[in-house]
């Protein structure tokens, strides 16, 4: 209001008008099919009306949010993002962010709003990871694994119905991912594999390189993949491990059940 500008499905043409100095222009966004919010820029925010007393002339900026939508073609509008519990974040880089979670949600931060991704699942997922902004893998339950190469999700056929709790790689050629029932399974660029390791549930998984894995278990206990092979190594018996990091061989942090913390310095671990 007044009216003048009305912008649609790029039409940059109508996106600009003249008004009278001091005139109020109030400009409103309306979300659409597989549009959730419009968010505005400075001088204004958020997702309400900007209200704009024009005494100079001035560039306004929105940027409109994808809807998330389920493999139904039921989208998410309001509010945005959506209150689906999310599990995992991954990002390449302030402007290329990936959070996953309940009902296969899938969202994407492009520097200045968050989109909803057409879900290819409604299974939920419990972790993202990638090595780069067009090599990305999410996995969940079921079995469910997708992958995200730049420009589409889909689903990637592993051979397992086991809840899958975790990923990690080395780089685009060594991805990893542990779950439920002793799974573990490994991406080589061409194939999966699936090594076998035992049947106890498995959720952390990090590591330094492809032959320095570590994985954390559901009896206190790590995997620890030293080369080729793996080995059991005990810690705090039955406390679950639910993650871990390390900033490098010799630094291996993990988290886990009732508070537990503990810190692996090369030799031992220690709480």
């Amino acid at each position: 209001r007044p009216p003048g500008i009305s912008c649609r499905n790029g039409d940059l043409a109508n996106c600009q008008a003249d008004f009278p100095i001091n005139t109020s222009v109030t400009l409103s966004a309306t979300t659409g099919i597989r549009i959730a919010a419009g968010i505005w820029d400075s001088p204004c925010n958020g997702t309400g009306p900007c209200v704009l007393p024009l005494a100079k002339p001035l560039t306004v900026t929105i940027h409109f949010a994808g809807a998330a939508c389920n493999n139904n073609d039921w989208c998410w509008l309001n509010p945005f993002p959506p209150k689906n519990d999310l599990h995992s974040v991954w990002g390449s880089g302030p402007s290329d962010v990936w959070a996953v979670g309940a009902q296969g949600i899938i969202l994407h931060w492009d520097g200045a709003v968050w989109h909803g991704m057409s879900a290819v699942t409604n299974n939920a997922l419990a972790s993202v990871w990638g090595s780069g902004p067009n090599d990305v893998w999410a996995a969940g339950e079921k079995g469910t694994v997708l992958h995200w190469d730049g420009m589409s999700w889909s689903p990637v056929n592993v051979s397992s119905a086991a809840d899958l709790y975790s990923i990690w790689g080395s780089g685009p050629s060594d991805v990893w991912i542990v779950g439920y029932n002793g799974t573990v399974l490994n991406w080589n660029g061409n194939t999966w594999s699936r090594p076998p390791v035992g049947t106890d549930a498995l959720f952390g998984l990090w590591g330094s390189s492809s032959r320095d894995i570590w994985i954390g278990t559901s009896y206190g206990g790590f995997l620890h993949r030293t080369g080729s092979s793996w080995d059991t190594v005990s810690f705090l018996n039955s406390y679950t491990i639910y993650d871990l990091w390390g900033s490098n061989f010799k630094n291996v942090w993990s988290v886990g059940s009732q508070g537990q913390i503990g810190r692996f310095n090369g030799d031992t671990w220690a709480p």
